[in-house]
């Protein structure tokens, strides 16, 4: 009997056998995920820790910005200046002071050409009364100011109005404004319509009882009609405002 002999292997079969040997893939796969996964890993850490250090500032410097300066004053112009104030410097009250003081230099110049303007005692309305209510503690601010308001308008009107009715305006423009009363109002639009008729019947019947002669004698009628026509204006531009939009076909 012959015996079997195997087949020998040729070069070239053993020479590619030994350059290419068998390798498991479950070990080089999960080395090659890693090497590629760590930068991503590291790039999200990083990008984390930045939105973190941004998030920190932020709100350091809200913090450092929202010092309390009171609430604004009524007019917009003046409502404007101590947001301003109270959003760019450290010391909001000191350049509401010099805003206001700027304001009166203003009026004094201005008094030169046109005696009587009233840029000057709004100056001096708010350097007197606004100033001094930023300094109460919030829990009372809104009230004092509206009690201070109301009883300053009413001897303003008992007075003969003009610039008497300044000071009592603004402590009410300054309550409004640091409370929710003028977004409830805006709200509910049917209260402001019915707040611009009584002031519209109180308009009607004022004029219809006195004469030119009576009101200038009693300066007190002239005054209270005048608040009721600023109130009319005022809720007819409220009401238009909150009117909804025309819809489009």
């Amino acid at each position: 009997m012959r015996k079997a002999h195997s087949k020998p292997t040729s070069p070239t079969t053993w020479t590619a056998a030994r350059s290419h040997p068998t390798r498991s893939t479950s070990t080089v796969a999960p080395t090659s995920s890693t090497l590629h996964s760590t930068p991503q890993t590291s790039a999200t850490s990083i990008s984390t820790q930045r939105r973190e250090r941004t998030r920190i500032r932020s709100s350091s410097t809200t913090s450092s910005t929202s010092t309390p300066t009171g609430s604004p004053a009524s007019s917009p112009s003046t409502t404007r200046q101590a947001r301003s104030a109270r959003d760019r410097s450290h010391r909001p009250r000191l350049a509401l002071l010099r805003r206001f003081a700027f304001l009166g230099i203003l009026g004094g110049l201005h008094q030169l050409l046109q005696p009587g303007e009233a840029l000057l005692p709004y100056a001096l309305a708010g350097i007197v009364f606004l100033l001094p209510a930023a300094w109460i503690a919030d829990r009372w601010r809104n009230v004092i100011a509206t009690v201070l308001g109301v009883a300053l308008l009413i001897a303003g009107v008992a007075t003969g109005g003009g610039m008497a009715v300044i000071p009592g305006l603004f402590l009410l423009g300054f309550a409004i404004g640091g409370s929710d009363f003028l977004r409830s109002v805006l709200n509910r639009p049917g209260r402001v319509a019915i707040a611009g008729g009584i002031a519209l019947i109180v308009e009607i019947v004022g004029f219809s009882v006195t004469d030119y002669t009576t009101r200038q004698i009693n300066q007190w009628i002239n005054a209270g009609l005048g608040l009721c026509m600023a109130l009319t204006s005022v809720s007819s531009l409220s009401c238009c405002s909150c009117a909804p939009p025309p819809r489009r076909s």
